[in-house]
């Protein structure tokens, strides 16, 4: 192989390149239709109802399935094929998002029914997501995989953009029913794009423990249960411009859709990241990457609560997202490049319940501080728990054995 052969490919490259390229969209299309969903089922339970408690179920039935019920999800991708799981996954998800749609179309306007299939679709996310960080490996070779999963993470962060927006306008013009028809569009979508691409290089041999075989292969390695937290601190960075941007927004004396912006602002600072990350890494290298990210986080919510002008925080927003991607694309390349095959799919669902379980926290925290304090104090409060990360893991390769530190 020639020294340019070992260079990870930029991100138009592999955008371009036949198996990763279709696995790119089709991730999008089905991130983007899990959103469309999403605020569809938020409107259609508060037209129903007219309750805001009501409402945050929809939350709950999505999100709370994913995070119990994805060590389930994990072992399940570490004992069958992992495309085979995600095509049989999809495709359930396809059916029942279908059915339900046409439930809603043919005028059944029931909360109980968006709520159970939330809850499953919530369900079908906890077998997808350890599943598809999994699969990611087997689509690129090593020197890609830092691009690669930074492209992957960057689906989420236009289907937030989009999904939304789309949800909005399609139950506004023709109704809730064919919002959830998109979502199940979607999930047919990304199946058939599946079904283009290859299985795994190998079978990987059964390891003992069961679904908590991830953990008993983690709790033997300082390294990965150092990334594992890390990792849930960086879940915790994507909450103050969700929480706090209505109280932003009133700050700064600006109309309630600045809290949209300051997501968006968030959101386009982690696209234009997106081409860099692969030979960012390589050149600063694994982990360090990460440590600057999170100072790079840090400086970007400390400006944001600092400063009295609402457009200078939205340039502070962006920058914290464009360090954010960098600094989560770093740990979940570092947790994938260290795990054996067979333990993967587990391993990465101990990921997903921390990435995914510490933006409730973060709510939390955010929102009480901001209410007893201000949510400039909530965001600079965040802000150096981004600084500490950042000096602890620096003080863990300096001070740790180099066979455990990360990024050796």
């Amino acid at each position: 192989m020639t020294p340019e052969d070992e260079r990870p490919r930029s991100a138009a490259q592999l955008l371009r390149d036949p198996g990763f390229g279709r696995y790119f969209l089709g991730s999008l299309l089905s991130n983007s239709g899990t959103w469309c969903h999403d605020i569809a089922a938020a409107i259609f339970v508060f037209q129903v109802t007219g309750l805001a408690s009501m409402v945050a179920l929809v939350a709950v039935a999505a999100f709370g399935a994913s995070v119990v019920l994805a060590p389930v999800g994990g072992l399940l991708a570490d004992r069958f094929d992992r495309r085979m799981l995600l095509l049989v996954s999809l495709g359930l998800q396809a059916v029942i998002s279908a059915t339900f749609a046409a439930f809603v179309l043919g005028g059944v306007n029931e909360v109980w029914l968006v709520l159970a299939v939330t809850l499953v679709l919530g369900a079908g996310r906890a077998v997808n997501t350890p599943a598809l960080q999994a699969y990611l490996p087997s689509l690129v070779p090593l020197r890609d995989l830092a691009q690669a999963s930074a492209l992957s993470a960057v689906t989420f962060n236009v289907a937030r953009a989009v999904g939304p927006a789309l949800g909005a306008l399609l139950i506004t013009q023709w109704g809730a029913g064919v919002a959830f028809a998109a979502n199940a569009a979607s999930f047919a979508a990304f199946a058939l794009i599946l079904l283009s691409l290859k299985s795994e290089r190998s079978a990987r041999p059964k390891r003992a423990g069961g679904i908590l075989g991830g953990l008993a292969y983690v709790r033997t390695r300082s390294d990965l249960i150092v990334l594992l937290i890390v990792a849930g601190v960086v879940g915790m960075a994507t909450d103050p411009v969700i929480t706090l941007g209505p109280s932003f927004a009133a700050r700064f004396d600006q109309p309630p859709e600045y809290a949209g912006l300051l997501v968006t602002a968030f959101g386009a600072g982690s696209i234009l990241a997106a081409p860099f990350i692969g030979r960012l890494r390589a050149r600063v290298g694994p982990v360090r990457t990460a440590t600057i990210g999170f100072a790079g986080i840090a400086v970007g919510f400390a400006v944001t609560g600092l400063v009295p002008d609402h457009v200078v925080a939205l340039g502070a927003v962006a920058f914290a997202g464009f360090c954010y991607l960098a600094t989560s694309s770093d740990i979940t390349t570092s947790l994938l490049e260290r795990l054996d095959d067979s333990v993967r799919g587990r391993v990465m669902a101990l990921w997903a319940v921390g990435f995914h379980g510490a933006r409730p926290i973060a709510a939390l925290i955010d929102g009480g501080i901001a209410d007893r304090a201000s949510p400039g104090v909530a965001i600079i409060t965040m802000a150096s728990l981004m600084l500490a990360t950042a000096a602890a893991l620096l003080l863990w390769r300096w001070r740790g054995p180099r066979s455990a530190v990360p990024g050796e």
